[in-house]
């Protein structure tokens, strides 16, 4: 065995790139500092720690690099690399070493300190079983007992410290003090990137009260440039090791994770609700948030006597996990509702309530409440109204994201206002269709050229159109089931578009309701003034070689258009069979054909009803206009439809 004694700190300053490795595993070597300084001072030079080679017994106590004030700190027990230096670590080990000390100044880096300016790349190796030490002279804590990335608030003045292997474990804080960062510290400003199989666990800091990142401890403040600390590949902070982020600090997901369970547990500086970003994507990630929040888990938060569960949305940010019911307050002076608390999570098929908590003696039995959720995208659902009661509950029937949930309430003729953010997460993924990106993503994924059968069993809200090309696609609702898929505010198009040899069948024998409901409130009937929403086109269309057929079960209503035809527009070399089901209660307020319009296309009706449909142009067909088309009426029944010009059935 090969035992190397430095006992001076300077030996290896401004010496070309050199590698330091032990001769083999029955022949390793040692740099002992036997406890009189740091191990090795790394200053304008590169080096690398090859394997069979440990550096142990640095203690460091007197080097002042003047990061944190008055003073100094004691930076680097066992390495610390200098502004301008490159340091490798490949399959060595820094072991059993010490900065800082109680009578002088706090440690940084027990194992590894980089400086600003500096870079640090672990590929194999171990940093084990060293200490940053806590200053009770100074009163300042220790800062990460196994590396300290340091930058300064200069630009472009900052440490990088890539660790693509190897691991950090069992380094602590010792100190009943407390301190920061165990296993790594990243000031704000620094860069600290973990990949391939690197690996954090085991590092501890023993007081229960001061004990911030017993794994990682990322900082981040206006002053510096941005923190950066990044994870991908199997790269894992281990459970026991926290991740603790101050307010502005995140995790950057560079890539997919993969590795197992867990790969980190994030507690956050504040629980501010979705006013907090935890996650976010590196610019160069192919990856989304959303595959890889399941490898994050987020440590409960303490409020009094309350322990309040968290998880991460879809978009990085903090959300409860659990919340039944959101709680508001009247202001009779400014006629406000107030909502207190955090961001509400809920999944997309889960019912809100709001629940007015201080009504006193004020009869809510006429209270009328309603609202509407909206996001920044333009995606709107009108709510429902309810009469009476306290409590207020709906069902948001709107796609995966955040939205603001504005609420009305209106009791004895004055109406009180509020809103509160909403996340709304996938939740069961056990294959039923709930929102229209949920049918979207199973249509999408029907072979070219194959036939998907997708089952709809709860009410969908339609905010854009799903188009059907070179596949057959067979839509229907179970028997005795009742769904409908309603047109949303700001949502003019049709719910499908069939071309280029796609194929949408709705309805199927003994199913359900399968309703498409365009929006439109009559004040009478589809001649009638329309309270509700407008539209632009049918709710299907049908075009370029596609193919739609309509059976029992399946409805299309409620549709004002002021394209061509407002149930369904049948285009040139196009074709739509009606086996049964009802086209009803449409209007075609421009270019005519209320219920079916036609044009160089055909039409097979061998059953079902259009009815109650409308056409206000000069073009007329209150149930169907053919124009240069072919329709063939072998049964079913077309009645009561209204023109305003011609041809009223």
């Amino acid at each position: 065995m090969v035992d190397i004694t430095e006992d001076s700190s300077d030996m290896y300053d401004n010496v070309p790139p050199i590698r330091i490795e032990g001769k083999s595993e029955t022949e390793a070597g040692t740099l002992n500092a036997n406890s009189s300084a740091r191990v090795l001072y790394i200053s304008n030079a590169d080096v690398t720690l090859g394997a069979n080679i440990t550096l142990t017994g640095g203690n460091e106590t007197a080097y002042y690099i003047g990061t944190s004030g008055t003073g100094g700190v004691s930076a680097g027990g066992g390495v610390a690399v200098a502004t301008g230096s490159v340091f490798t670590l490949n399959g060595g080990t820094i072991s059993t070493n010490s900065a800082g000390s109680a009578a002088d100044e706090p440690g940084y880096g027990g194992g590894v300190f980089v400086a600003p300016g500096a870079a640090f790349y672990m590929i194999d190796g171990s940093i084990n079983d060293n200490k940053a030490m806590y200053s009770s002279g100074y009163g300042s804590h220790g800062k990460g007992a196994g590396v300290y990335v340091d930058a300064s608030a200069s630009p472009n003045n900052y440490g990088i410290f890539t660790m693509s292997g190897g691991s950090i474990t069992g380094n602590t804080i010792p100190d009943t003090a407390g301190g920061y960062g165990g296993g790594v510290y990243v000031r704000e400003g620094a860069q600290f990137t973990m990949s391939g199989n690197a690996s954090i666990s085991g590092n501890t800091i023993p007081n229960s009260t001061w004990k911030y990142g017993t794994g990682v401890y990322a900082s981040a403040s206006d002053s510096y440039e941005d923190t950066v600390f990044s994870m991908k590949g199997s790269a894992q902070v281990d459970g026991d090791n926290e991740v603790y982020l101050t307010s502005g600090a995140q995790i950057q997901i560079g890539g997919q994770l993969t590795g197992t369970g867990t790969v980190a547990t994030i507690t956050p500086e504040a629980y501010p609700g979705n006013q907090v970003q935890v996650l976010k994507l590196t610019a160069d990630a192919d990856t989304t948030i959303a595959a890889n929040i399941a490898k994050f888990a987020v440590t409960a938060q303490q409020d009094g006597s309350d322990t309040l569960e968290w998880k991460i949305d879809t978009d990085g940010y903090l959300i409860l996990a659990t919340q039944p019911f959101i709680t508001c307050s009247l202001d009779p002076v400014y006629s406000i509702l107030s909502f207190a608390g955090n961001a509400v999570s809920k999944t997309v098929d889960e019912p809100v309530s709001v629940t007015v908590q201080n009504p006193g003696t004020v009869d809510v039995s006429g209270a009328v409440w309603n609202g509407n959720i909206t996001s920044a995208s333009g995606i709107r659902q009108e709510l429902e109204a309810q009469t009476g009661g306290t409590t207020y509950t709906f069902t948001p029937a709107i796609p995966v994201g955040q939205y603001t949930v504005n609420i009305r309430l209106t009791l004895n003729g004055k109406t009180y206002t509020g809103a509160f953010s909403l996340s709304l997460t996938p939740g069961d993924t056990s294959g039923i269709i709930r929102t229209q990106a949920e049918l979207a993503a199973a249509i999408a994924s029907v072979n070219t050229g194959q036939t998907g059968y997708i089952t709809v069993e709860k009410d969908i809200m339609m905010y854009e159109s799903i188009v059907i090309e070179r596949r057959t696609v067979v839509l229907s609702t179970p028997s005795g089931e009742t769904a409908t898929m309603k047109r949303a505010q700001g949502f003019g198009s049709a719910f499908f578009i069939v071309q280029e040899g796609g194929q949408l069948v709705l309805g199927a024998e003994n199913t359900g309701s399968l309703i498409l409901d365009g929006g439109a409130v009559w004040t009478t009937d589809s001649s009638g003034t329309n309270t509700g929403i407008t539209a632009t086109r049918a709710l299907v269309s049908v075009s370029s070689s596609g193919q739609f057929t309509l059976n029992d079960g399946a409805i299309l209503q409620n549709n004002e258009s002021s394209g061509s035809g407002a149930g369904v527009s049948i285009g040139s070399g196009s074709s739509f069979t009606m086996n049964g089901g009802v086209i009803r209660d449409n209007d075609a307020a421009s270019q005519g054909g209320g219920g079916i319009y036609v044009y160089q296309g055909t039409v097979t009706m061998n059953g079902g009803d259009i009815t109650g449909n409308y056409a206000v142009s000069n073009y007329g067909g209150g149930g169907a206009l053919i124009y240069e088309g072919e329709f063939i009426m072998n049964g079913g029944s077309i009645t009561a439809n209204k023109s305003a010009n011609q041809g009223g059935r």
